[in-house]
């Protein structure tokens, strides 16, 4: 994806740049006039390649972002590769505010090709770190919708990484990263205390519900195409290790993903509210 795409995407969805945009210039083509400033059309002459603006060493690799400025109190920064857009970041530099808008899981993404996303989001958090400790940037809150999923190639749909994730930890995704709800208040951003609540309580859950707390069996027992042997098998496990932790069990099952969650895809959401686990909203936080 180049650079084009990417803006384009930024400037005709309702995203933090849209919405910049909107607040303080009412329209894009006000935004040029005042600004002269049209990132749609901007030409970088000669066949000149992108510059980038910061460079992110990690695992010895070199990852870049470019930036684009929107004006002198909001920028785009971003990395691609010649088909992905990799990663998207908004800055609202007069609130200290960045935005990741988006974390692709391309595997042309990163050098690693295992565990792209997470290696994206520490790229990510490193660049960030970098900028909260630069006077000119000063970024103190990282903020982002939880839509994350993950990819199940044996039914061809999405698997809810904000549930599974808090199935197999207590934690969402970007929560083991140290994200947790929040909320505007005021047109202050603010912890989300209800719904913190909610999410140190799924941890506790997590923490100690057993295996045989449960009728775990009846979960797999229920499902149509699970075969005789794997039905055996987990009866088997659970009859011989009471005592183990239902996230060890789920993580376990799914350490090979692509062939165990099509099983997995059949309760998950099921198991998530029958034994108390409660949504935390998708709108996470994080300050340095």
């Amino acid at each position: 994806m180049n650079r084009n795409k990417i803006i384009k995407y930024l400037l005709c969805h309702k995203t933090g740049t849209n919405k910049y945009i909107q607040k303080h210039y009412g329209h894009y083509k006000i935004f040029i006039e005042q600004t002269g400033n049209d990132l749609l059309n901007k030409h970088f002459g000669g066949g000149k390649i992108l510059t980038p603006e910061f460079s992110v060493t990690f695992d010895g690799n070199k990852y870049n972002f470019y930036k684009d400025e929107i004006d002198n109190d909001f920028f785009i920064l971003y990395s691609l590769d010649n088909k992905n857009k990799c990663v998207v970041i908004e800055i609202d530099q007069k609130n200290q505010i960045a935005t990741i808008q988006d974390i692709q899981s391309e595997k042309n993404c990163t050098y690693n090709k295992h565990k792209v996303g997470s290696t994206l989001l520490q790229i990510t958090l490193k660049l960030l770190l970098k900028l909260s400790l630069n006077k000119k940037y000063n970024i103190k809150i990282i903020i982002l919708s939880d839509d994350s999923h993950k990819y199940c190639p044996a039914i061809k749909e999405n698997i809810d990484m904000k549930i599974m994730n808090t199935l197999l930890t207590g934690h969402t995704w970007y929560g083991a990263y140290g994200f947790r709800p929040v909320k505007y208040k005021n047109d202050k951003l603010i912890l989300d205390q209800t719904l913190n609540e909610k999410y140190n309580q799924n941890i506790i859950i997590m923490n100690k519900l057993k295996i045989s707390d449960i009728d775990l069996y009846s979960y797999f027992a229920n499902i149509k195409f699970i075969e005789t042997n794997q039905l055996y098998a987990i009866k088997q496990i659970i009859s011989k290790n009471p005592d183990m932790l239902l996230k060890d069990f789920l993580s376990n099952m799914l350490k090979d993903f692509d062939s165990s969650c099509k099983l997995f895809n059949e309760f998950y959401m099921k198991l998530h509210d029958d034994i108390g686990l409660k949504n935390t909203g998708t709108f996470y936080g994080y300050s340095f």
